[in-house]
């Protein structure tokens, strides 16, 4: 239990436009980029044992790379 996770970073990136559509109702479009250098950061770590070498060994398992979105928004 004396074990940390490296430390990670990560860039994410959000650009938004909003505009009139006409005088009772506005829209908004929200574009995201989650990890733009898609760096795979451990999630987690769980621990196997290796039968061959009789050890503990550590697997790091890494989710969510690059992962775009966009949301349009209308408001009335």
């Amino acid at each position: 239990n004396n074990y940390r996770l490296p430390p990670f970073h990560q860039l994410s990136l959000n650009a938004s436009y909003q505009h009139q559509l006409n005088d009772k109702t506005n829209g908004t479009l929200d574009i995201t980029l989650y990890n733009v250098y898609n760096r795979l950061n451990p999630y987690f770590i769980y621990v196997y044992k290796d039968i061959e070498q009789n050890r503990d060994l550590g697997k790091k398992v890494s989710i969510l790379p690059i992962l775009p979105s966009i949301n349009y928004t209308i408001r009335f």
